[in-house]
């Protein structure tokens, strides 16, 4: 489903005033203070910007909202994904996000803002642009998520089996860290939608942040559809290995049983006792052969029969 493209909308406060929007880059018990002394948050939602992760939640407090999400971050240099906290406090003419992850959606943004010279803004637009950017920046993630399983399934059952391996758990785990991270998306901006309707204007915005309930539905359906392939192409390959091994153990068995009466002819044959057949004929080497020979053939001919392999 082709995702709608975003209006541009007006905006109110103004942009050169650097209370609009603070963000902080690091999420210490030095900034908690910070924000304590300056805006006198609540304690409680100054603990929770602190590590470790929180769930997602948003809480109403008297002056402002106090909102916690989680977003999928892509590591270029391995390839796995894992998952940051992004921390809003979302007052009538004011909001601060806290991010110790750097995620460069946030980061571009706030440069953005703050090169702006004129104009208005609200804090409604500004917290709609920040979370569509972070809705945004999920869905190339899934298009790398869906390029690693397509990759995974032509190497499935003719690649290096070790690495096949190591692929599959690695892409199982970033869609793992993906769901965990977007689950309760949904659920908290709807909230959002009914709890910031008149704290910070919302309802004169309610189109747009319906567009990002849709980009959650989205992202959710992209993740269940990747989920439930790479645990078929999972199910599957542990299928080829189970068939492949006991192939394996099935011709090591045949082999083995194949070698005991060989190993029990040749060891009768060698004993150093009188009584002993073809112990004193000359040919008697090539007849224990030949007879070693034909068991040979016949517990051959006899696996083949009972269609062993």
């Amino acid at each position: 489903m082709p995702r709608k493209s975003i209006k541009k909308r007006p905006s109110r406060a103004d942009v050169n005033d650097p209370s609009v929007w603070l963000h902080l880059e690091n999420n210490t018990s030095k900034e908690a203070e910070y924000l304590r002394k300056r805006y006198d948050y609540h304690p409680i939602d100054l603990k929770e910007i602190l590590p470790p992760l929180q769930r997602p939640k948003l809480v109403l407090r008297d002056d402002y909202l106090f909102m916690i999400l989680l977003f999928p971050i892509f590591n270029r240099f391995d390839g796995t994904i894992r998952t940051s906290e992004v921390d809003f406090f979302i007052s009538p003419n004011r909001l601060v996000t806290v991010n110790a992850d750097k995620i460069p959606s946030i980061n571009y943004l706030y440069r953005q803002f703050g090169q702006r010279s004129e104009g208005k803004v609200e804090i409604a637009g500004i917290l709609h642009d920040l979370l569509s950017a972070l809705l945004e920046s999920v869905f190339p993630m899934l298009v790398h998520i869906s390029q690693d399983i397509d990759d995974v399934e032509k190497h499935l059952f003719n690649g290096n089996q070790r690495e096949v391996i190591s692929e599959l758990l690695r892409i199982k785990t970033n869609i793992v860290n993906t769901r965990k991270a977007m689950q309760g998306q949904q659920k908290v901006i709807h909230a959002l939608m009914d709890e910031g309707a008149q704290m910070v204007r919302i309802y004169n915005m309610h189109e747009y942040y319906e567009r990002l309930v849709e980009y959650t539905r989205e992202i959710w359906d992209m993740l269940d559809v990747q989920r439930d392939t790479i645990n078929a192409l999972h199910e599957a390959h542990a299928a080829y290995l189970s068939n492949k091994t006991g192939e394996i153990m099935k011709l090591l068995t045949i082999f083995s049983v194949v070698i005991f009466p060989i190993t029990f002819v040749a060891t009768l044959f060698a004993m150093d006792v009188s009584g002993i057949p073809f112990h004193d004929d000359p040919f008697g080497f090539y007849k224990v052969l030949g007879l070693i020979s034909i068991v040979i053939l016949m517990m051959v001919l006899f696996f083949k029969k009972k269609k062993w392999f």
